[in-house]
């Protein structure tokens, strides 16, 4: 015969010795594990419990993540309001009173209120009336 087709067979012969070894430790770890779950019912019990409160744990972490972690689903969003200036009030005062986390700074809020009231300066008289912008939530739509 031919060497190279001898070196070739062993070499398959030895790989099939390789395999057969590797299934029976695969098939002696399996009959050890089994042996040792049936004989102690109790644990294997426990063991089964932490494992499926484990997988629900981490389904839970999964589809929950996302929500936990969600922006607030409301949106701001601008509203005026009328107000009759009272006697003493002063633009600083009404700013101070009035301004929401829409605004950057009071000085910013009371441009807007001179702006929407054509004031020039900072001046008001009691008696008349002041439209006032501010800020609150509005549910979003959806989830």
């Amino acid at each position: 015969m031919n060497q190279l087709y001898i070196y070739n067979k062993l070499i398959y012969i030895s790989n099939q010795c390789k395999l057969e070894q590797g299934k029976e430790w695969f098939q002696s770890l399996q009959y050890s594990i089994g042996k040792w779950l049936f004989r102690r019912p109790r644990v294997t019990l426990y063991a089964i419990i932490a494992l499926i409160t484990v997988v629900i744990t981490c389904i839970f972490m999964l589809h929950a993540g996302p929500v936990l972690n969600a922006q607030s689903q409301h949106e701001t969003t601008k509203y005026f309001t009328t107000i009759e200036v009272k006697a003493g009030d002063t633009l600083w005062d009404i700013a101070q009173e009035y301004k929401t986390v829409g605004y950057s700074s009071t000085e910013a809020y009371l441009d807007e209120i001179r702006s929407i009231n054509h004031i020039v300066g900072d001046e008001i008289t009691s008696g008349c009336y002041l439209t006032i912008p501010y800020y609150a939530e509005t549910p979003g739509i959806g989830f």
